[in-house]
């Protein structure tokens, strides 16, 4: 199942910017979640923040990136990384490691423990785009 994160793009310093987030969906237990997501800018750092709550007495969770189909894409080690049940994480990403081809990037989200479905422990997902262009 995909799910579309709508980009987050902080575009003055010194300014509180309200955070866009997605929640899970996926009811089906032990079942992942696609979150996917474009960038307004090329090539640039991003940060993915993943709320992983302790609703439901709450599951570690795995994720894992997809590689891009570009140069970049080919070389990079998209291991996957663990989030603690009742933990908040900020991982930073590179867009030429991770781009496809039409422009999105895409992570895969799935529950440690197979009895629990996603939607139903609240994770929820954002993506910061840092465009600073001014402090006005």
């Amino acid at each position: 199942m995909s799910i579309s994160v709508t980009t987050t793009n902080i575009t003055k310093a010194f300014k509180a910017t309200a955070a866009n987030f997605a929640t899970a969906t996926n009811a089906t237990a032990g079942a992942a979640d696609t979150f996917v997501f474009e960038l307004e800018r090329a090539d640039t750092a991003a940060y993915v923040l993943i709320s992983n709550p302790l609703m439901m007495g709450g599951t570690n969770v795995t994720i894992k990136f997809a590689k891009g189909n570009f140069w970049a894409g080919k070389v990079i080690d998209t291991t996957e990384l663990t989030i603690a049940a009742g933990d908040t994480a900020i991982i930073a990403i590179e867009s030429s490691f991770v781009k496809k081809a039409d422009g999105t990037m895409s992570m895969t989200v799935t529950p440690v423990t197979t009895s629990i479905a996603l939607a139903s422990i609240g994770l929820t997902v954002s993506i910061i785009e840092r465009s600073i262009t001014s402090n006005n």
